[in-house]
């Protein structure tokens, strides 16, 4: 909600799954933007990565246990957005297809 009432817009990248594009097809968000990544089925993530203010941040949960780590460091901020952004170019825009 806060970064909604910044208006901080946010770029996503999930596993395409089923439960990913229902997801899709129900935000609401208009400062998100999410695409989906073909993962093969027996993939599952657990965690989570971020990038913002120059800063990579992993978070892992699974079986109710949470691990996050926070790095500052401008070459790994440059190296996760170039995979990233990488990554964006090639994944499957649903809400551009309506």
């Amino acid at each position: 909600k806060k970064r909604l009432k910044k208006g901080i817009f946010k770029k996503t990248l999930m596993p395409d799954t089923s439960s990913a594009r229902m997801y899709v097809q129900n935000l609401q968000d208009t400062l998100s933007q999410i695409r989906l990544l073909p993962t093969p089925a027996n993939e599952n993530f657990h965690s989570v990565l971020n990038l913002y203010d120059g800063k990579v941040s992993y978070i892992s949960f699974k079986n109710g246990t949470f691990i996050s780590t926070i790095i500052q460091d401008s070459e790994m901020y440059a190296m996760q957005r170039f995979l990233f952004e990488s990554q964006w170019r090639s994944a499957i825009d649903l809400q551009a297809q309506g």
